[in-house]
């Protein structure tokens, strides 16, 4: 939070916070907030049975945010 205050956020941790949000937000419409971590903590069969926090972690946001609306869409992966 310093950082903010100073405004020592470079903008790439700024998208990716704005993509983690997003992602956060999309699952959060079908999980309460302690399932939405267990959600990013389970292993997960569309990203290569990766866990979703590792795999944002490796910068697959993309294969995260797949998973996530195939989720939300009523896919069991």
């Amino acid at each position: 939070m310093r950082g903010w205050d100073r405004s020592a956020v470079r903008p790439e941790r700024d998208d990716k916070l704005a993509e983690e949000r997003d992602l956060a937000i999309l699952v959060s419409d079908s999980l309460t907030p302690r399932g939405v971590g267990q959600w990013l903590h389970a292993r997960n069969r569309l990203p290569g049975g990766a866990r979703p926090i590792e795999a944002l972690a490796e910068g697959r946001t993309e294969d995260i945010q797949l998973a996530a609306r195939a989720f939300v869409d009523g896919f069991y992966l």
